[in-house]
């Protein structure tokens, strides 16, 4: 029987997992982006985080459409929802006036059982 580590079925999870995460910084970059903007044209070029977001959001696609390749819409899609969890953990840490609630955390794990939940259920 093989691993499941080295099973390629998880190659796809992975990949969208990196995604999301990928997705998640670009929104934080767009955050801190946000605080020096100002609209012109100048003012958009210059905006280092505002190019850093985009460039992760292109490093989120590539990963995603390499998972897209390898395993159904249906199962991959919902990993997706793990971008709010990267969120939370990651905002919270860069920004020291994000705090994590109660609700964000029980958000947070109901979001993860149903990843799993639909994960298992499409096998």
């Amino acid at each position: 029987m093989p691993s499941p580590v080295n099973d390629m079925k998880w190659r796809p999870l992975v990949l969208m997992l990196g995604s999301s995460l990928f997705v998640s910084i670009a929104q934080l970059f767009y955050k801190v982006g946000a605080s020096r903007l100002e609209l012109d044209i100048s003012s958009l070029l210059s905006n280092w985080p505002l190019a850093a977001g985009v460039l992760s959001y292109g490093l989120a696609l590539i990963l995603m459409l390499e998972a897209y390749k390898r395993a159904p819409l249906t199962l991959l899609y919902p990993v997706i929802a793990a971008s709010y969890i990267w969120v939370i953990l990651l905002a919270t840490a860069i920004f020291p006036d994000e705090v994590i609630s109660l609700a964000s955390m029980t958000g947070a794990l109901l979001i993860v059982l149903g990843i799993s939940l639909i994960g298992a259920g499409s096998k």
